[in-house]
C-alpha cells in the first residue's frame, strides 16, 4: 500500500506584498530634506543637485531662472522691489515728473522741506511671489534698509570727496538771438561742493557736443543750480541737471546740461521704487512693464513647487507596491495540492 505524497504549502505571496507596503522604501535618496529645501530656495535646482538628481536640478535651474531673468530684462531690471512710494499731490504740474529725473525730484523735496512730506511707503504684494526665487530677488528685501533719501547727510556724503561719472545727455540753451538749441552731449563729469555750504555745487564737463553732425570738443564750467540725484535709487542712471557758467564758449547766451551718469548695480537693483519712476516705466515700456512683473511672479511660484519636491521627494516615488487584486511578478499563485 503506497503512502500519500507529502503536502506542499504555498508561499504567502500576499504577506510579502504587505511587508513591502509597510517598508515604504523611497526610490530616491533625499539626504537631509532641510538642507535640500534651503538650497532649493536660495538657488533653484541647487537642492536637487545636492541630492544627486541632476536632471531636475538642471531643469529647475534653467526654466525658473530664465523665466525670472526674462521678466527682469523686459522690465529694464526694475520689476523686483519690496516697497514703492506713492506720491501725494503737492500742487506741482504732472509734466515735472516726465521732464525731470525722478531721483532729482526726490532730492529737491529733501533739500526744500527737510523731509519726505509728499510720499507714503506701500508694500508691493507681488514681491511675496518674487522673493520665492531666492537669491536673485532677496536684494529687494535688503535694499529697503538702504533707501532713505530723506537723509540729506547721505546725499552730501556722496559729494564730500567729489563725484565723477561718464555723462550722457544733452546741452540745451539759447543763442544771442533767443533761438533755442539742443545738442547731444557726452563726456566726463566732475562735481564737488563749492565750499562748506552743501547747497552749492560746482564742477566741469570735459567731453564733446554734437553740433550740426560734428563732435566739438569742449570743457564747460558748471555752477548754476547744479542738481545731482540721490545716490541709492531704482534707476541705473543718476540724474544730473547743471547750469553752464561759460556758455559763450559755444556762442550761447545761456546753457544747461541735462542727462545722467551710471549708477552702480548695488545702488539701484531691488531698491524701493518711486511713483514718478513707475509712471515713466509705464509710459516707456507699456505692456512690457506688466509682463515683466508677471514673469517674475511665475518664476517665484514655480520655485515653491521645486522646493517642495526637494523636501518631500517625487509625488509618485514611494512604495511602488501592487494592488491586492494584481498578480505577483512570478506568475499566478501556486495551487495547494
Amino acid at each position: 500500500m503506497s503512502s500519500a505524497p507529502p503536502t506542499t504549502t504555498a508561499p504567502d505571496v500576499k504577506a510579502n506584498v504587505a511587508v513591502k507596503r509597510d517598508q515604504k522604501v523611497p526610490v530616491v535618496a533625499l539626504k537631509n530634506p532641510l538642507i535640500a529645501g534651503v538650497l532649493a530656495y536660495l538657488i533653484p535646482g541647487a537642492g536637487h543637485f545636492y541630492q544627486g538628481r541632476m536632471f531636475k536640478a538642471v531643469l529647475y535651474f534653467v526654466c525658473i531662472l530664465s523665466t525670472f531673468g526674462f521678466g527682469v530684462s523686459i522690465g529694464e531690471g526694475r520689476p523686483v522691489y519690496m516697497y514703492y512710494y506713492n506720491r501725494v499731490d503737492d500742487g506741482r504740474e504732472q509734466e515735472i515728473f516726465m521732464e525731470v529725473p525722478a531721483d532729482i525730484i526726490v532730492q529737491d523735496d529733501v533739500q526744500a522741506n527737510g523731509s519726505r512730506r509728499f510720499s507714503q511707503r506701500l508694500l508691493n504684494y507681488g514681491y511675496l511671489a518674487q522673493v520665492m526665487v531666492g537669491l536673485p530677488a532677496l536684494p529687494g528685501y535688503f535694499q529697503t534698509s538702504r533707501y532713505h533719501p530723506e537723509n540729506a547727510a547721505e546725499w552730501a556724503a556722496s559729494l564730500e570727496k567729489g563725484y565723477e561719472g561718464d555723462f550722457e545727455g544733452e546741452l540745451a540753451g539759447f543763442r544771442e538771438n533767443d533761438k533755442a538749441i539742443q545738442y547731444p552731449a557726452k563726456g566726463r563729469l566732475a562735481l564737488k561742493f563749492a565750499n562748506a555750504d552743501v547747497e552749492s555745487i560746482v564742477g566741469t564737463f570735459n567731453g564733446s557736443v554734437t553740433i550740426d553732425g560734428r563732435d566739438e570738443p569742449v570743457v564747460l564750467e558748471l555752477g548754476h543750480q547744479v542738481n545731482l540725484g540721490v545716490p541709492v535709487f531704482a534707476d541705473p542712471r543718476r540724474g544730473v541737471i547743471a547750469g553752464v557758467t561759460n556758455p559763450e564758449l559755444l556762442k550761447l547766451a545761456t546753457a544747461q546740461l541735462h542727462g545722467s551718469t551710471p549708477r552702480a548695480f548695488k545702488d539701484w537693483y531691488g531698491v524701493p521704487i518711486e511713483d514718478a519712476t513707475l509712471q515713466v516705466l509705464n509710459q516707456n515700456l507699456g505692456k512690457n512693464w506688466e509682463l515683466s512683473m508677471v514673469f517674475t511672479w511665475i518664476a517665484g511660484l514655480l520655485n515653491i513647487l521645486a522646493i517642495w519636491d526637494a523636501v518631500e521627494g517625487p509625488a509618485y516615488g514611494r512604495g511602488d507596491e501592487q494592488d491586492e487584486d494584481e498578480q505577483p511578478a512570478g506568475g499566478p499563485e501556486p495551487s495547494v495540492a
